[in-house]
């Protein structure tokens, strides 16, 4: 966790010249690189996540490196997309092969759509009066 995450991905590169070189897996962890959020550049993208990791080096830094909290959800992306190389796997593969297999977790996955067609499917419902609550599909 204290190695800079170029020693296990040599193209990792943000703004932050020195948050390039000395970033850790732990400084994405606990989001002090100084990146901002750039939640809409992921989310309802059809970008992979090798797509927005060679994007990152185009998004600017707001603070910092590690010196303060920035929430990234980029940086937990770039975690699995690190494992994943790490492992020679992909990240769903090395959840499934580590965490949902040993758990007996036969019917978790990463597709909402694969989860809307299971038995026990939970979905948000907005009642008449717009107040959110839980239903059974």
């Amino acid at each position: 966790m204290d190695k800079p995450v170029r020693t296990y991905l040599p193209t990792f590169q943000i703004d932050d010249p020195i948050a390039t070189d000395h970033a850790t897996p732990r400084d994405l962890l606990s989001h002090r690189t100084g990146l901002a959020r750039y939640d809409l550049i992921w989310y309802s993208s059809n970008f992979t996540r090798e797509d927005l990791f060679g994007r990152l080096k185009y998004l600017k830094s707001d603070r910092e490196f590690r010196s303060g909290y920035e929430y990234n959800n980029l940086m937990i992306m770039t975690l699995g997309y690190l494992e994943g190389r790490v492992a020679s796997c992909s990240w769903e593969d090395l959840v499934k092969s580590r965490i949902f297999e040993p758990l007996g977790m036969q019917k978790s996955n990463f597709s909402v759509n694969d989860s809307q067609k299971s038995t026990d499917f939970f979905a948000a419902l907005q009642s008449e009066k717009g107040r959110r609550h839980q239903s059974s599909l």
